[in-house]
């Protein structure tokens, strides 16, 4: 599960934000982390790890140095990057 791989990169990542974001939060857990998410990328020289499901693609404008995504269709993964 999600929370899992964030309990997974807490542990084994130290110094670095994790969050997971998908769109079975409630709404307004969702916007909360909307939020966190966003303040988290724009930390200046701060890691950040987010674990997303496809709800990322039409909610979150972010930049970041890698990506890692399962195989998509073409549309989607160009909307990813």
């Amino acid at each position: 599960t999600y929370e899992c791989c964030r309990e997974y990169c807490r542990k084994n990542v130290s110094g670095v934000a994790v969050n997971v974001y998908h769109s079975r939060l409630k709404y307004k857990h969702r916007s909360k982390r909307h939020e966190r998410v966003i303040s988290d990328f724009k930390r200046e020289n701060a890691p950040t790890i987010l674990v997303a499901t496809q709800v990322a693609e039409m909610s979150l404008d972010l930049s970041a140095d890698l990506l890692i995504t399962d195989i998509a269709p073409i549309p989607s993964l160009i909307q990813r990057m």
